[in-house]
């Protein structure tokens, strides 16, 4: 493995609806470990007691676009 490697790294598109954490495997090359649009991820890679609710997420976002439309 890379000495400075980042081991696991997350990518959330809230236009495409997708959450992604890929992990850095011992040929240097990054895999998926999770790929997702809704529900909830329990058991995150490198954060094993962490759960994440995409679903809500979505449901936030949404609502924050939408304050900042009413507020224009």
């Amino acid at each position: 493995m890379l000495p400075f490697g980042i081991k696991w790294y997350w990518i959330v598109d809230p236009e495409l609806r997708s959450y992604e954490v890929l992990e850095l495997g011992a040929d240097a090359r990054y895999a998926h470990a999770v790929a997702v649009t809704e529900g909830v991820v329990e058991g995150v890679p490198g954060c094993e007691r962490l759960a994440v609710d995409i679903s809500g997420l979505w449901t936030e976002i949404d609502a924050l676009v939408k304050e900042a439309g009413e507020q224009t």
